[in-house]
């Protein structure tokens, strides 16, 4: 390949240039040292990008004060929740039964249901915050109890349970409900029937109905059929709440509790709905 001084000549070498282009030597490594090249580009505008977010995000962090983000995170978990865990109108039904104990006005916007164990600390734990809850909204909020006797690790759980249902045929059962847990620690596996009778007379109930109704142990049935509703529904341990229909494990402080209540009596105000029997 020669260049000349000529119209030719220069013809000539381009004309040469093309055959050697194609012949795939030298283009070859310059369209890989361009691939290379724009790989890098791309990489560096990633980078660039990822540290002007990261500066955005930390401005906006250090321009809020902890109250602020501890609100934005409990707003995230609240539409979590409503996102996540929320029943099909079917199973929030489903949770509703008009024999099982109950606390606050069947009118009310909100309806908490609670699967519980009575030997189970965590429950124990929970009632004080759930009371207090439900004495702040006194008409705004109706709580459901129904059963989930852990007998693995509780075996007189299920003992327990018909015992509360005992005292609730008396009309005594919250503070049945309150015996139980005030002496949960005091005998433990070794519970005896008489425990249970000591309990009823502290709550106020007749000895000798008390009982015949706990010897003949007729709200087995139901127990275990609450058991199994909570299978269904994805219940796997104590305590477990319902809050209008969605599912919230464990126990709730009180502030989240504070919190969530008001949220969710927006969201039943905007849609107009409550859970009924």
């Amino acid at each position: 390949m020669k260049e000349t001084v000529n119209g030719m000549g220069c013809s000539l070498f381009v004309e040469d240039a093309i055959l050697y282009s194609m012949s795939g030597a030298f283009p070859r490594w310059s369209w890989l040292k361009m691939f290379f090249a724009l790989i890098l580009l791309a990489l560096a505008a990633g980078v660039i990008w990822f540290a002007v977010q990261a500066a955005r995000d930390y401005k906006l962090l250090m321009n809020t004060t902890p109250e602020q983000r501890a609100l934005q995170q409990r707003e995230a978990f609240f539409q979590g929740l409503i996102t996540n865990d929320r029943l099909n109108p079917a199973d929030t039904l489903s949770l509703i039964d008009p024999s099982a104990p109950t606390w606050g006005p069947s009118t009310a916007p909100i309806t908490l249901v609670e699967f519980l164990d009575y030997d189970c600390p965590f429950c124990r734990e929970s009632a004080p915050i759930v009371r207090q809850m439900l004495e702040k909204y006194p008409t705004r909020v109706r709580l459901i109890v129904r059963d989930f006797p852990v007998e693995e690790l509780h075996p007189h759980a299920v003992t327990s349970a018909v015992a509360a249902h005992c005292a609730q045929d008396e009309g005594k059962y919250w503070s049945y409900h309150d015996q139980l847990y005030a002496h949960q620690d005091d005998s433990g596996d070794l519970r005896t029937e008489d425990d249970y009778l000591r309990y009823a007379v502290n709550a106020g109930l007749d000895a000798t109905v008390f009982r015949s109704c706990f010897e003949a142990r007729e709200s087995e049935a139901k127990i275990q059929r609450d058991l199994a509703l909570g299978v269904h529904l994805g219940v796997e341990g104590t305590p477990t709440f319902f809050l209008n229909g969605v599912r919230i494990p464990g126990v709730i402080p009180a502030d989240t509790f504070n919190w969530l209540i008001p949220q969710f009596l927006q969201s039943a105000s905007s849609t107009s709905t409550t859970v009924s029997p």
